[in-house]
This record gives C-alpha cells, sequence and structure tokens, in this order.
C-alpha cells in the first residue's frame, strides 16, 4: 500500500464568527411628526397685570399756558380746565410711576374775551410690584377746576381736582387652541423636595 493512504488529510479550517458589524447612523433624517390639526383664529388682547389710583381734591398747581393770544387785558382769569389728549406716563422706579396729564384752559381777560391755551400737570401715583413684569402702561384721568387764581402772563396758580388711574397692560393670546387630545397627567407628587433625615 502507497504511503500517502495512511497520510493524514488536512484539517478543514475552523470559521470563527465575525464580530457584529457597527451601526453606522442613517444618512436620513428621522420621520417627521405627524401634523397638528389646524387650530382656529387667535388674537392679542390687553390683561390688566395691575393697577393704581390717585385723587386729589384740591391740588395747588402753577400752569404755564400756551398759545394765548396776545393782547389780553389784565387780568386774567382762569375759567375752565379739562384733561385732553395722550397722557404720558413712565415709571420713576420699581413701584412708582408718573403721569404728565395735558391739558386744555380757557381764560377770560378784564374785557370779557375769553381765550383757549394748552398746558400740563404730574401726578405721580404708586403700582404695586410693577416694575418686573414688564407690559405697557396706559393712564385716564379727569380733571376739574376748584379754584381760579389771578394769572401773571402765562403763569397761572390754581387748584384742581385730579382723579388719574394707571393701569400696567400686556398683550396675550387669546382664542380657540388646537385639541391635542387629554390635558397631560399632573406631576408626580410632591412638589417640593422631601427633608433630609
Amino acid at each position: 500500500m502507497p504511503c500517502d493512504v495512511f497520510r493524514r488529510r488536512p484539517s478543514p479550517p475552523v470559521c470563527h464568527p465575525r464580530p457584529p458589524a457597527a451601526s453606522c447612523p442613517s444618512p436620513c433624517p428621522p420621520p417627521c411628526p405627524p401634523l397638528r390639526p389646524e387650530c382656529g383664529p387667535r388674537w392679542l388682547l390687553p390683561r390688566v397685570i395691575a393697577s393704581a389710583r390717585e385723587q386729589q381734591r384740591c391740588l395747588p398747581a402753577c400752569l404755564t399756558v400756551s398759545g394765548l393770544p396776545c393782547g389780553l387785558c389784565e387780568p386774567v382769569y382762569v375759567t375752565a380746565v379739562e384733561a385732553c389728549g395722550e397722557i404720558a406716563v413712565r415709571m420713576l422706579d420699581a413701584c412708582l410711576a408718573e403721569a404728565e396729564i395735558p391739558l386744555t384752559v380757557w381764560v377770560c381777560d378784564a374785557a370779557g374775551r375769553n381765550a383757549c391755551g394748552a398746558a400740563s400737570v404730574r401726578l405721580r401715583c404708586r403700582i404695586a410690584a410693577a416694575g418686573g413684569r414688564g407690559g405697557s402702561l396706559v393712564a385716564q384721568a379727569a380733571v376739574r377746576l376748584v379754584d381760579s387764581g389771578c394769572g401773571c402772563g402765562q403763569r397761572f396758580e390754581v387748584r384742581l381736582a385730579v382723579w388719574l388711574e394707571v393701569y400696567l397692560v400686556r398683550l396675550e393670546p387669546c382664542g380657540a387652541r388646537p385639541h391635542d387630545g387629554p390635558p397631560p397627567p399632573p406631576p408626580p407628587k410632591p412638589l417640593y423636595p422631601q427633608p433630609w433625615y
């Protein structure tokens, strides 16, 4: 018998399992979330955040009246005062607002001629915690003449009754909202951290 019959056959190669292929990021973006149903019309409406009211029944004021015609016979008296135009309001500090109220002033001279001019009066009021809330200030006022004094040139010493209301207003959305299903579940209780013992 030939010798090569008893030769050992070579053993088949051993196959080792390959490691799994590393997951590569997909070049495609994730799918878009489903579209929400269209929401109805929405509006921005003013909401009053804070307000203040100031009332002075007999406020002494020195009015500098502009726009009076020349040639008025002295003495000239103030016959009526009325608030007119837009009131300018500004914050002096976190809680104090100042309003400048424009006025229409009617005067009468010694010859009985009437004339009309413009002036303004300032009044302050306190708005609680208005400094950090944001928004815009809106004011309305009413002014009435209490006591008329004699004027010198364009300056008149008078006493006024003034009512001032100041509002801190912020625009907020209002209108139909989309129906997203049931409301979200309430947060787990307690809402504050537990003490450590």
